[in-house]
């Protein structure tokens, strides 16, 4: 449970003024959920509940092509840690209903061969 506080004015200008200059970098995630004993209906499940949290099934390439990730992997976004990002995609696999598997990385550049166009 999170604690409110009230807060003085002067902490309030202080707070105010480090998040006008504090930078927040765009973090880049790929993301890999391995359900158990699942079906293909509950990675269709997956599927959904993923893009609902930000994560795609397509990656941009240097070329400006979109291609497709291997089944189960995903590609994202955001202002939040390689922790944040994880627990979203582990919420994404509880949704299923299905005991799974969740690793998620943060990135700085990929290579990859063999992928199909989307």
């Amino acid at each position: 449970m999170m604690r409110v506080r009230a807060i003085s004015t002067g902490e309030k200008d202080r707070l105010e003024r480090i998040s006008r200059y504090t930078f927040f970098p765009m973090a880049t995630f790929l993301a890999r959920v391995e359900l158990h004993n699942a079906k293909e209906s509950d990675y269709e499940t997956l599927h959904l509940q993923m893009a609902k949290r930000g994560f795609h099934r397509t990656i941009r390439g240097d070329d400006g092509v979109n291609y497709s990730l291997p089944p189960a992997e995903y590609y994202g976004t955001g202002s939040v840690s390689v922790v944040a990002a994880r627990e979203a995609a582990k919420a994404a696999a509880n949704a299923t209903g299905k005991a799974s598997g969740v690793i998620v990385v943060d990135w700085t550049s990929a290579s990859w061969d063999g992928l199909e166009k989307a």
